[in-house]
């Protein structure tokens, strides 16, 4: 019985989220997002451009991330790793790129101030489809106010389109 309750609670909360924003939505969207980006030229200029990253998806496979390390606003390098073994969560990695002939070889490449862009793409994309019940703007940032989550509900994947999701945000010390 608890776990016929546990679904029903789920399907719920899954549902809730499913649908339109309304316009006055779009503009906190639009703030929040304005402010974040505030907080991140910040961080940004107080570390000199030099830090860290990691994203992830799962799309259909197990769950994958990559570092990419920017030094100087200029990306120099970007690892992938795959988690082989989901009970222990260990990644193994997939592939690397560190030197000029190999970044972006395994596709384009992304600072942060990238994702801020898609993100106001991301929400310009949702509110012209709002009308579809499939569509809605989600954003949400870390305990530094960074962005960390980005989507419409259109696509599930971080291949750049309609969804990302950055785990870590550090400067390199």
């Amino acid at each position: 019985m608890r776990q016929i309750l546990v679904i029903i609670l789920l399907s719920f909360l899954l549902v809730s989220c499913v649908g339109t924003n309304s316009s006055s939505e779009f503009v906190n969207l639009r703030t929040k997002l304005a402010e974040s980006l505030v907080k991140w030229k910040s961080f940004k200029n107080e570390h000199d451009a030099t830090y860290e990253y990691v994203t992830s998806y799962s799309g259909n496979s197990p769950p994958n991330k990559t570092v990419i390390t920017v030094e100087k606003d200029t990306i120099v390098k970007r690892e992938h790793y795959q988690t082989i073994n989901l009970q222990k969560l260990e990644d193994s990695q997939v592939w690397i790129e560190d030197s000029p002939e190999t970044l972006g070889k395994n596709g384009t490449l992304k600072k942060v101030d990238d994702y801020y862009d898609e993100c106001s793409a991301i929400l310009d994309y949702a509110e012209a489809n709002s009308s579809d019940s499939n569509i809605f703007a989600s954003v949400s940032f870390d305990s530094n106010g960074l962005i960390s989550n980005c989507g419409d509900g259109a696509v599930v994947y971080d291949d750049g389109s309609h969804t990302f999701q950055i785990l870590k945000i550090a400067p390199i010390l």
